[in-house]
């Protein structure tokens, strides 16, 4: 679709009740947490969260986890922080592929208690599934909240709500649409697709990935 498609879709009874719900349910999630952070990727979805969660609270922040030698070669993740604003930026690094670090997102709660992602069903089957199970209020075991009000949107809903709103997203959108999927690092499961595209779309950023991981 294109911008004036999704621009169009904005009008739609459907996509106002959505916008409606998803609103009253942020409001309510916020209610039930004193410090909560969105977290922030520079993707479509975490845009689409962001500008939502701030239309209600301007003063809850931004943290996005980025990591060196990755973040810069993958796409203009630096730009649109940059053009967002209010974003505190971690970094990390990593020498190997199959460093997955599961412990990453510690580092962004600090001394929060709530977390806020787009996460949404229709991405994959497993965030249909965690959805399905958790819900889009989920607190977990060491108390911290997890708040996911985006669960039930679709790529078009999102695409409405930037094309609308004139959100800053990633240049590889424009590239290969807004289905397409986007990374802050090497992702290992689908590397061969992504670095394939990129090396045509992106040849100096492939170029520099090469050099810091040889195995690609």
């Amino acid at each position: 679709m294109k911008n004036d498609e999704y621009k169009i879709w904005v009008l739609h009874p459907s996509f106002k009740k959505r916008m409606d719900r998803t609103i009253k349910t942020i409001e309510h999630q916020l209610s039930l947490c004193s410090s909560p952070y969105v977290s922030f990727s520079c993707g479509k979805d975490s845009a689409a969260l962001l500008h939502l969660v701030r239309s209600i609270d301007i003063n809850v922040p931004a943290r996005c986890l980025l990591w060196r030698g990755e973040s810069e070669n993958m796409g203009n993740h630096l730009d649109v922080i940059e053009r967002t604003g209010n974003v505190e930026i971690f970094w990390e690094n990593r020498s190997d592929l199959d460093d997955s670090r599961p412990e990453r997102w510690n580092i962004l709660h600090s001394d929060s208690d709530a977390q806020f992602i787009g996460l949404r069903a229709e991405e994959s089957p497993a965030r249909k599934k965690t959805l399905g199970r958790h819900g889009e209020t989920f607190t977990k075991q060491d108390g911290m909240m997890r708040f996911c009000p985006l669960g039930l949107w679709s790529t078009r809903d999102i695409g409405a709500l930037i094309a609308s709103e004139d959100l800053p997203i990633l240049s590889n959108y424009e590239a290969r649409g807004m289905k397409s999927r986007t990374a802050t690092r090497v992702p290992r499961t689908t590397v061969r697709d992504d670095m394939n595209m990129m090396r045509r779309t992106n040849p100096e950023g492939y170029r520099r990935l090469k050099e810091k991981f040889g195995d690609l």
